[in-house]
């Protein structure tokens, strides 16, 4: 299943952008390492759009 999900996202020039991108990596990682970072990352609005392209593939979580 992680190898098709893989396969699938860097098949989408989008979404693999977003992978690519060593600022949209960080802030994977900080919102993964910690939560509470979050709520800065999604101040702007750019890197919220990229998130929620994230979220909608199934790639993050939401938060619940």
């Amino acid at each position: 299943m992680a190898k098709q999900l893989l396969q699938w996202s860097t098949a989408d020039p989008e979404l693999k952008a977003i992978l690519l991108d060593p600022n949209m990596l960080k802030v994977i990682v900080d919102i993964s390492s910690n939560p509470a970072t979050a709520a800065a990352h999604m101040k702007d609005p750019e890197v919220a759009a990229k998130v929620q392209m994230l979220v909608d593939a199934g790639m993050i979580l939401p938060k619940k």
